[in-house]
């Protein structure tokens, strides 16, 4: 019996990769909110957020900070809306104009973007 030459690869990903899911989080404006989602939610992905931190993409001023509290099994749920969740640290308001990343701790992985508010209020994402 051969193995086949792929076989070995695939096993050690497999056993690298562990439980871990990375994802790609992007934002949306809906109804004058800002949104979070997976835009391939489904197939090996999480939707219990436990921290979100968002920071300004020029300087890295970290802009909001938000770990779940040690009696909540989740921050929010994916999707989820930026007035939702409660920080503990910095404004929740961000400007127009300005490039943001977002990274967040899921249930088995995490999950980052990048982002830029227009003027006219929609939502760029930056990949």
């Amino acid at each position: 019996m051969s193995v086949s030459k792929l076989a070995i690869p695939l096993a050690i990903a497999a056993a690298l990769a562990g439980c871990s899911t990375f994802i790609t989080v992007t934002a949306y404006a809906k109804d004058g909110d800002i949104w979070f989602e997976n835009p391939n939610d489904g197939l090996f992905t999480a939707d219990c957020v436990t921290s979100v931190e968002i920071t300004e993409r020029v300087g890295q001023n970290s802009i909001l900070s938000v770990s779940r509290p040690s009696d909540q099994k989740c921050l929010a749920t994916l999707p989820f809306k930026l007035g939702e969740i409660q920080p503990t640290q910095g404004p929740t308001q961000l400007v127009a104009g300005r490039r943001y990343d977002i990274f967040i701790e899921i249930s088995g992985g995490a999950g980052d973007g990048e982002f830029r508010i227009e003027e006219d209020g929609s939502i760029t994402n930056i990949f």
